[in-house]
């Protein structure tokens, strides 16, 4: 028979987990909710990063390269979580875009993590400036992006740094050989602050050599430089 001990040292057991799971799960939804006040609509650089390389004659195989990011909100029905839209270029120009596709930020319960998703289109040309056409956006299906569930970014709220940050996971994240000619492996990881997003975008061979991104460990520090209504005036 079970004792009256057992009974309440079980139903204590019982209420803690579901207290921490609540806590958990509050945890994710700050998180969450940090990460859509934090990322900004407009165009993101790195434009005053290669200004200050460029001063301080950072050696070539250290230097960032300048590049621009797009990110607008959107709610997209059958998406879960927050997304936007993003636009990658290299300048900041339609003439000079080079992918673009939908941001995905998630809770993952189990693992306890925002997982950050990027969902890449396809046929790039035919989606440039697709957040000006909210049909357009509701009517992406799955046959149009291309994504990994291995080159996921699992992140977590660090308060006192005032930062969201986290890595891929070490070796999960490849691109096919039949794409680039050769196997490369991500080695990346995101810290988010209000109105700036950086990631280290390396990606290095079966060698370990360094095909795109640099040997510094630091980061490409995007910094948001223009509302999308400075954006959209251009």
């Amino acid at each position: 028979m079970t004792s009256l001990r057992t009974i309440i040292s079980l139903t204590a057991a019982s209420l803690l987990l579901t207290a921490c799971s609540e806590d958990t799960s509050s945890d994710l939804n700050k998180t969450l909710r940090t990460i859509d006040a934090w990322v900004l609509d407009g165009m993101y650089s790195t434009a005053a990063q290669v200004a200050q390389e460029d001063a301080e004659n950072v050696p070539e195989d250290k230097r960032h390269n300048l590049m621009h990011q797009l990110f607008v909100r959107v709610d997209m029905e059958g998406i879960e979580g927050v997304t936007y839209f993003q636009q990658g270029s290299y300048d900041g120009t339609v003439e000079s875009t080079f992918r673009a596709g939908i941001l995905q930020f998630f809770i993952d319960e189990e693992l306890g993590v925002i997982r950050q998703r990027e969902l890449n289109f396809k046929d790039v040309p035919s989606f440039i400036n697709a957040y000006q056409d909210p049909e357009k956006i509701a009517s992406i299906t799955p046959d149009d992006v291309i994504w990994d569930e291995g080159c996921d970014f699992h992140l977590t709220l660090d308060a006192k740094a005032g930062e969201v940050r986290g890595p891929m996971l070490d070796n999960a994240c490849y691109l096919p050989e039949e794409q680039f000619g050769q196997v490369m492996v991500a080695e990346d990881k995101v810290v988010i602050k209000p109105g700036e997003f950086w990631f280290l975008g390396r990606y290095v061979n079966e060698d370990g050599v360094v095909v795109w991104g640099n040997e510094s460990d630091v980061l490409n520090k995007m910094r948001h430089i223009a509302t999308l209504a400075d954006y959209e005036k251009q």
